[in-house]
């Protein structure tokens, strides 16, 4: 067994992207193709536009493709491990000489020297004995953004690139694609041709590669099958070509050709003209003798190793326990166990679009902590990626996942493993275990079992990887990590030093970059014990088959043979204590279902995960697929966390986020940013809100006034932000918090429009995708969501001044709240049914989003009619009205829907509102079935009265058994907040003619982006509030549930006050309440203009009786029939 040798202790450095080798190309017009010392694509730029759609990282690169196939092999032909010759020419030209078997071929990339176009040209040719049909096939990945947009979300950057196909005369089927994203005041545009004929076509990588090349390793090309040549709108957006069939003799070839052609700007939607002026480039001189042949690595080609399926009797040594068991067929496809786990197996990862993943928070504080590390895994055999210390956005220890298909496979942190003389790479696993501190990969092989364990530690924070031979031979053990060492991979350098002696690695980040100078001393450290079982620790060099470094960004650890072996990654410090007991992440719940009838049992099921990814969205804000955040948004932190925490009672948390909030108002204007980052990075920020987000931290406000019956914070002591442009700091000091409240009180009297008490739509409200593209509709245009909002919050504003003593302030706010509604019944409700915009013209408005409408095409918009009950607008006849109109035009099968149809799309150009018309994705808030609005549905119909629509509601947004209640459902991982339900249609037009299928459950509905979302936390309160109906209430507990009377069997566990409480339901008609089996005095009906029910009960008192160890409260159940119908 070689070792490789090491010294004890060893300096280097990790140059960043401007230091590395790299191959350039560059024309005239400054389009330019960086190429990595292998060959592999790096980077094609244009200005300070990225062409392609990840800047690849040595080695691996890009994952741009070119394949050769005929009949069922296919060949990557830049691949380095089969490329025998590698060259760049000139400045405008590179060459690539390669051969597998039979086969032959030479490929030449070549910038147009005057024009912003470039071509790959590739000659094929065989040395076999009968004749062969080949083809060629191009798959060029599109960003066609400024660098730091397109590396902040891969896939959110994909949804605005508009695919059309135009079919032209000779050369078959040109891919046109627009950035419909405004790129500094430009739409960058590409179309990609086959002059020499194509075949076939298709627009989003998932039909090319598919899902098996993320689970198996193997392309969907691979099975001979050509591309679809269909339109798919996805979130890899690609410009893949497949070229007619050639027939080759042997000792002969064939030519094949692919031109793209760039434009900077292209102001307009794709139409037939683009295709003019379009020119083929002459065939290329060959060159005759090349540079020696190109380095190789262990990304090259690796050995994908999977998990074999578990059988019956393996699933049930290992987890004799389980519920919720999903089937697929005869296999088993997940199932949750009684202490909380839940496990995929490897038959259900095969077949979900998007891979299981679970993120890890080394933390057991339900707020931001600076030095608490992070990660995030999936099931594909990514053990750890994007682990961070404090900020998910600009702490990164190592890089994101950016390919969600895994056509790169060395982000993150990977595990091989060597036996029978070959490292093998462990990809899809026989089953993957998540708890809500770790996760498990378990690998069944012939003779072995393997399991792999990724874990945080909470004090002092870190990050565990142990990897283990459970049965069978040990073996050897490689783990590499693709490091980052700060925001982006390759944006910063860093310095590394190996103590071998010692078995660590500490890494520093150059103390220049943003997040060095923000965390100062800050270096991380990678350990691994035992330290006897190492053979190697150190840098890239492990990764080439010359054992030669070359610069690329990643430390790899070897070992012998070894039954166990565990990587630990921190922030290391010379404060750093030693390992310790340390207290569990987050810690428990205040309140649980303690025992579930089987209807209810997914509910039980799935809270500890909604509580986990709530704690995720506040403490460490980002998601599964929205990698990049870091930030409180102030609209979502005013809410999701807000109302979890609250439902919780923990008052000291909520005060905690309230102070941070209120001290992040603009001094000039009493308006806050629309979102900015926790310290140590709080002077980065968005200027501007949207119109609503200034009511949300006065709505939080007194929520938690309410909830803890506390009025004395409108006395704290709360700075401002000063203007951005000011360097005034006596701006910035600290006033009481209700001259923070006054000051929006004040904004909102200056923003009404025309004389009315009704607040102009600013830059959007609570829809993003629905920010208006004219300027002149910010002032002109009011929201009827927005002006409920308010007057919701203003109305329990002036409650909380009475409460507060402040009678004259209260007093003006009642008569604002008043005149809200009487101008709202005026101008927002023609016809009795609420208007989801008004455009103020001359004398009067015009509404939109109304039967009235005839500019948007759309009728009836969700969220003022569910808003219209929550706040209490609406009186009970126009409720029942709202009600039945959500029933008949927005509420389908998966969900209620933002609109009755979606707003109209013409090839990415706005006329009334941004996102929703720039969108070519059918997904998010564009595709109408957004979980956060339709949880807002569920608390509006507890408040109506309506039970069983209530559980409905929520059992619709609850992924753990969701196919047994949605049969049009896609798989989809069942413990995990989704925060939308996406039509499956393939672009904008198809669901704009097939919406209907929606509605009818015929069209299948997929799982859209996952955890990022305030939607967790608004889930865990609409259970507690709404559907168990705890509530406090000032001075008094509400119990008012909207439990159906076949849930009453249930029991809740809860702390209540302190008090441990039993929560027991009974049926409807019974004793209101009783507590320990008594019936106090003193009860009070909840007020609520729509219904009777539920009761209240003085806090000192219900205190009082909760007398013993453990108290029973039993509260009787309402009817089942809703409240507003006619008896």
């Amino acid at each position: 067994m070689s070792t490789l040798p090491q010294p004890d202790a060893s300096a280097f450095s990790i140059p960043a992207w401007k230091d590395q080798s790299l191959l350039r190309l560059e024309n005239k017009k400054g389009l330019c193709a960086d190429l990595l010392p292998n060959g592999a694509i790096g980077a094609l730029m244009h200005g300070d536009v990225l062409l392609n759609q990840i800047r690849g990282i040595p080695p691996e690169g890009a994952p741009f493709r070119l394949w050769m196939r005929s009949d069922r092999q296919l060949i990557p032909l830049l691949n380095p491990s089969l490329v025998t010759e590698f060259s760049r020419l000139d400045k405008l030209r590179a060459f690539w000489r390669g051969e597998q078997g039979i086969w032959r071929w030479k490929v030449m990339l070549e910038l147009a020297p005057s024009r912003t176009d470039w071509t790959w040209h590739v000659y094929v040719a065989q040395a076999g004995v009968d004749p062969r049909r080949a083809e060629v096939i191009l798959a060029q990945d599109l960003g066609l953004s400024v660098l730091p947009q397109a590396r902040t979300n891969e896939n959110y950057n994909a949804h605005y690139i508009d695919h059309t196909v135009l079919p032209h005369p000779e050369w078959g089927p040109v891919i046109c694609s627009r950035q419909n994203l405004p790129q500094d005041k430009r739409h960058p545009w590409l179309a990609a041709a086959c002059p020499t004929g194509a075949a076939a076509f298709a627009t989003d990588a998932l039909d090319v590669v598919g899902l098996s090349q993320r689970t198996s390793g193997t392309p969907r090309l691979a099975n001979g099958k050509p591309l679809p040549s269909r339109r798919r709108q996805g979130e890899s957006a690609c410009a893949a070509l497949q070229t007619t069939s050639a027939s080759i003799a042997p000792g002969r070839g064939a030519f094949f050709q692919f031109k793209l052609f760039f434009r900077p700007h292209h102001p307009d939607a794709t139409g037939p003209a683009d295709l003019d002026g379009l020119a083929a480039t002459p065939k290329p001189e060959w060159p005759r003798k090349t540079r020696l042949p190109v380095p190789a690595s262990v990304w090259d080609h690796p050995s994908l190793l999977h998990g074999q399926h578990f059988d019956d009797a393996l699933w049930n040594r290992l987890f004799p326990r389980r519920r919720q068991e999903e089937w697929l067929g005869r296999r088993l496809g997940s199932f949750f166990t009684p202490d909380g786990r839940h496990v995929v197996s490897r038959a259900k990862e095969s077949i979900v679009e998007r891979s299981h993943g679970h993120m890890l928070l080394g933390s057991a504080a339900a707020l931001p902590r600076k030095d608490a590390m992070g990660s995030t895994v999936y099931a594909s055999g990514v053990f750890n990626a994007q682990i961070f210390c404090g900020n998910p956005d600009f702490s990164r220890l190592l890089g994101v996942v950016r390919d969600p298909l895994q056509r790169l496979r060395a982000s993150g942190q990977r595990v091989w493993v060597r036996f029978n003389g070959i490292w093998h790479l462990l990809g899809t696993p026989s089953a993957f275990v998540m708890a809500l501190d770790r996760a498990e990969w378990w690998y069944r092989l012939p003779g072995r079992l393997l399991r792999i364990i990724s874990r945080v530690e909470t004090d002092p924070s870190a990050i565990v990887l142990e990897c283990r031979t459970e049965e069978g031979l040990p073996v050897r053990w490689r783990i590499t990590h693709q490091l980052c060492l700060g925001t982006h991979d390759l944006d910063q350098g860093g310095q590394i030093e190996t103590h071998a002696a010692a078995g660590h690695i500490l890494l520093t980040p150059d103390p220049d970059t943003f997040d060095a100078r923000r965390n100062p001393g800050r270096r991380y450290r990678i350990a691994v014990s035992p330290v006897h079982a190492l053979t190697s620790l150190g840098l890239d060099e492990a990764l080439w088959f010359d054992l030669q470094s070359r610069g690329a960004p990643f430390a790899v650890v070897e070992t012998h043979s070894a039954r166990k072996i565990t990587v630990r990654l921190d922030a290391d410090s010379e404060a750093r204590p030693e390992p310790r007991q340390a207290p569990p992440v987050l810690g428990a719940s205040t309140w649980r279902i303690a025992s579930a009838p089987p209807p209810m049992a997914a509910l039980a099921d799935i809270l500890p995960w909604f509580r986990h990814d709530a704690w995720i969205h506040l403490a460490a804000p980002h998601g599964l697929e929205q990698y990049g955040g870091g930030a409180w948004g102030v609209r979502d932190v005013c809410q999701g966390p807000v109302e979890w925490l609250l439902g919780e009672q923990r008052y000291a948390d909520v005060r905690e986020i309230l102070r941070t909030v209120f001290s992040r108002q603009y001094a000039d204007t009493g308006l806050w940013p629309q979102w900015f980052m926790p310290d140590p990075y709080a002077d980065i920020r968005q200027r501007h809100c949207h119109g609503d987000v200034m009511f949300w931290p006065l709505k939080a406000l007194c929520d938690y006034a309410e909830a803890a019956n506390d009025v004395s914070l409108l006395d704290m002591e709360v700075p401002w932000l000063p203007p951005d442009d000011s360097s005034d700091d006596s701006a910035a000091r600290p006033t009481p918090l209700l001259d923070h409240v006054r000051r929006v009180i004040r904004n909102y009297r200056e923003r009404c429009v025309a004389g009315t008490a009704l607040v102009s739509y600013g830059d959007g409200d609570w829809d993003d995708t629905l920010q208006p593209a004219r300027p002149d509709m910010r002032r002109a245009m009011v929201s009827a969501w927005t002006v409920q909002l308010a007057y919701q919050t203003f109305g329990q504003l002036a409650a909380l001044f009475r409460r507060a003593g402040l009678d004259k302030p209260a007093a003006d706010l009642e008569d604002l709240h008043a005149r809200i509604r009487a101008d709202f019944l005026k101008h927002l409700m023609p016809d009795g049914t609420v208007a989801g915009f008004a455009l103020h013209r001359g004398k009067g408005f015009d509404p939109l989003l109304h039967p009235r409408d005839t500019l948007s095409g759309i009728q009836y918009r969700l969220l003022p009619m569910t808003r219209g009950m929550l706040s209490g607008l609406f009186d009970p006849a126009q409720a029942r009205v709202h009600r039945d109109l959500i029933r008949e035009h927005l509420r389908f099968p998966d969900g209620v829907h933002l609109m009755n149809r979606p707003v109209p799309y013409t090839g990415g150009t706005s006329r009334l509102f941004q996102r929703a018309e720039t969108a070519a994705y059918f997904g998010r808030e564009v595709s109408l079935q957004y979980i956060h609005a339709h949880l807002r549905y569920a608390e509006a119909m507890a408040r109506i009265g309506d039970p069983a629509e209530t559980w409905w509601a929520l059992q619709v947004a609850n992924p753990a058994g969701l196919t047994a209640r949605l049969p049009n459902a896609a798989p989809r991982q069942a413990n995990v907040y989704f925060s939308s339900s996406d039509g499956d249609f393939l672009d904008r037009p198809q669901a704009a003619a097939r919406f209907h299928e929606l509605r009818d459950g015929r069209r299948t509905v997929k799982g859209g982006w996952r955890l990022y979302s305030s939607g967790p936390g608004l889930y865990l309160h609409k259970v507690r509030s709404c559907l168990l109906g705890i509530r406090e209430a000032y001075d008094r507990i509400v119990f008012d549930p909207m439990l159906p009377a076949a849930l009453s069997a249930c029991r809740i566990q809860m702390l209540l006050d302190g008090k441990d409480v039993s929560l027991r339901f009974s049926a409807p008609g019974a004793a209101p309440l009783l507590v320990n089996g008594k019936a106090p005095s003193g009860l009070a009906a909840p007020a609520n203009p729509y219904r009777p029910g539920g009761v209240s009960i003085d806090r000192k008192r219900l205190h009082k009786l909760l007398d013993r160890t453990a108290n029973i409260v039993q509260v009787a159940l309402p009817p089942d029939a809703p409240a507003l119908d006619p008896t």
